[in-house]
């Protein structure tokens, strides 16, 4: 073991019972210890599941049934292009289609050189297709939890940074593992949780170059492992190519033996990469006549709301990594120690970790959009698990201590298990909830007096928000005092410790005296709405002719509201003239399966800005779930959409 870090030599790794004979020994080669958390995953995992589908909850939404259709275009026409998919989902499953011809305008897909080609990325459906043409969409959200349950194996190896014991280090994976936000999110048929794991086996073959010592046997399979993890990863999503890129040049400064030279690191870990790269810029430029895709510039935001978005990916008590799986609260400890006693690997760490979370909390689809909460953070958040387990070793933990936090965290994620069988709760995101006591929670109880990053309007005005903040940034300031080096045992500070508490108790303790006023009138500029076309300019969004295709110029903002009279005011300017029929807009709800208000025209305006209304009537707070004001740009004209309106009457 590393004097240091306090990582395991792989010599020290080698289990006592490496030499057994016979039946048991067998066995215990077999049954590795790490598939203890990996199988309590998948099982907790696929009950969501099971008990979900027969309750009726979650059903695909957001962009699944669009990864779905990828996949049932390369099992059922053999072909990635997915327009017969297309047509069979209109003519199937959503009915509300039923008899159109599939489009750039009605689908998730742009219609380039050689057919309609879906906007996501293949490598998902990829892996989902064979059962889901089996089986249907249950088996296919049981493959995505088969796939996360490395998630419990991966915690279970980076647990050896803290002990040998196997009980100990299996308790400690189950207790960072099985949590949320990754086990909800487990069955969802997103790239997120995927991509985790693939940076995640990188990390940890990096870290034990660059943490531990150097006299480890080279290790071909898990090696070749990694490189294809890594070259795999952006095929998942074109976002995770500048991860990939990092990850293979941790491996090229760290991974392997002195005995191998750095020429035989890249042709190991960046050379699979290239070749994947190459790949994918050839099919981007087949399906959509160009290397990088049909993402366009413009598509991230850098202001006040992705800051707010950021902090909320961390400690929103409905979105935060840190508030739904306590044990990560260890890893800010961890990463400030791996700075101060290693800094180039620290400094990796980070940029790794910002490569996957940052680029996320800039999307206007704030969140995730319409999809369960924190999956903007789960790819991240996987990484987060080693300088977690490390923290541990940081703050010299007993193994009393290390079994008393996973206990504790073991009991939180018993009560969100609890609430995950609710009828009425909802995981899906949401966005600019108008009032804090409609925001969804976890913790009830205590809603009001912990963090929420979930309205732009009185974020900033919310003192909890920065108690939980100040107490945050005392974290890695324990890490570091704790790593001096030349300290085999360094002086905790009791200060430290108590300002880290502190903070966020003073914060909440003033949310009992003080609450941000709220409004009833909700305004969203139209560069903070995600849409399929167009791009950000100012405060707008806008789509030209000629360069952006016909599709959704904005959708969301996905805001639930309870029930009531609502006033819905569209500001846009079209270059078009008034007889000119530039686009159309609608007003639904639950997933588009309640129609609040029919599509109606949007004429040209001769480049002024003009105001359309509509009013709605819901009658109640379900029927309001997750409100969708919906913009569709018709290709003909310039059309700048300026901001969105909701006002309660």
């Amino acid at each position: 073991m590393d004097s240091e870090t306090g990582l395991l030599t792989d010599a020290a790794a080698i289990p006592k019972h490496a030499g057994a004979r016979g039946f048991v020994g067998t066995l215990r080669k077999i049954f590795h210890p790490a598939l203890i958390p990996a199988a309590a995953f998948f099982l907790l995992a696929t009950g969501l599941i099971i008990n979900w589908r027969i309750i009726g909850k979650y059903w695909p939404t957001g962009d699944e049934p669009h990864y779905m259709v990828i996949a049932n275009s390369l099992t059922r026409y053999h072909t990635l292009e997915t327009t017969p998919a297309y047509r069979d989902m209109f003519n199937t499953t959503l009915l509300a289609l039923f008899g159109q011809e599939p489009g750039a305008h009605n689908t998730h897909a742009v219609a380039g050189p050689h057919g309609l080609y879906s906007v996501h990325n293949i490598g998902l459906p990829i892996l989902i297709s064979i059962p889901l043409m089996l089986s249907g969409v249950t088996a296919a959200r049981m493959t995505m939890a088969l796939i996360a349950s490395g998630l419990g194996a991966l915690a279970y190896a980076c647990a050896g940074v803290f002990t040998q014991d196997r009980r100990l280090r299996v308790l400690l994976a189950i207790a960072v593992a099985c949590a949320a936000p990754f086990l909800p999110s487990a069955g969802q048929i997103y790239p997120d949780l995927p991509a985790g794991l693939l940076f995640g086996l990188a990390l940890l073959t990096i870290s034990r170059g660059a943490l531990g010592p150097w006299d480890a046997p080279a290790r071909p399979m898990p090696q070749a492992l990694t490189a294809a993890a890594i070259a795999f990863a952006p095929w998942l999503q074109i976002k995770f190519a500048a991860a990939s890129l990092l990850a293979a040049a941790g491996c090229v400064c760290w991974a392997g033996t002195p005995r191998r030279n750095i020429g035989a690191r890249i042709a190991i870990f960046a050379m699979p990469l290239a070749v994947s790269m190459a790949l994918l810029a050839a099919y981007n430029r087949y399906a959509f006549g160009n290397l990088t895709g049909p993402y366009e510039s413009g598509a991230l935001v850098a202001n006040w709301h992705a800051l707010m978005v950021l902090i909320g990916l961390h400690i929103d008590q409905f979105q935060g990594i840190f508030v739904l799986d306590p044990m990560l609260l260890l890893a800010p400890i961890g990463v400030a120690a791996m700075i101060r006693r290693k800094p180039a690997f620290g400094v990796f760490f980070v940029l790794l970790y910002a490569s996957l979370v940052v680029p996320n909390a800039m999307h206007p689809n704030w969140y995730g959009g319409f999809s369960f909460a924190a999956r903007f953070v789960l790819s991240g958040g996987v990484l987060l698990i080693l300088p977690a387990v490390y923290g541990l070793r940081v703050l010299r933990a007993s193994k009393s201590a290390a079994i008393s936090l996973c206990a504790l965290s073991l009991c939180v994620q018993a009560a969100y298990l609890a609430k995950y069988q609710s009828l009425t709760f909802s995981l899906y995101n949401q966005q600019h909830v108008p009032f804090i006591e409609l925001y969804a929670t976890l913790f009830d109880p205590l809603q009001k007096y912990l963090p929420e990053f979930c309205n732009i309007d009185w974020a900033y005005r919310y003192l909890p928000n920065y108690g939980w903040l100040a107490g945050l940034i005392v974290l890695p300031v324990i890490g570091w005092r704790q790593a001096r080096p030349g300290h085999d045992r360094p002086p905790s500070s009791r200060l430290a410790w108590v300002l880290a508490a502190g903070f966020p108790l003073a914060g909440s303790a003033a949310a009992a005296v003080w609450q941000p006023a709220t409004t009833k009138t909700l305004v969203y500029a139209g560069a903070n709405l995600p849409g399929l076309t167009g791009h950000v300019q100012g405060n707008g969004r806008v789509a030209m002719p000629g360069r952006d295709q016909p599709n959704f110029l904005t959708y969301g903002p996905y805001v639930s509201l309870p029930g009531g009279k609502y006033r819905v005011e569209l500001v846009y300017a079209s270059g078009g003239a008034s007889s000119q029929h530039v686009g159309d807009w609608d007003i639904v709800s639950n997933a588009g399966t309640e129609i609040l208000a029919g599509r109606a025209a949007m004429p040209g305006t001769g480049g002024h800005p003009a105001t359309l209304t509509s009013e709605i009537d819901i009658g109640s707070a379900r029927d309001g779930l997750h409100l969708e004001i919906r913009t569709m740009f018709a290709g003909v004209a310039p059309v700048d959409i300026e901001s969105i309106t909701i006002q309660k009457l």
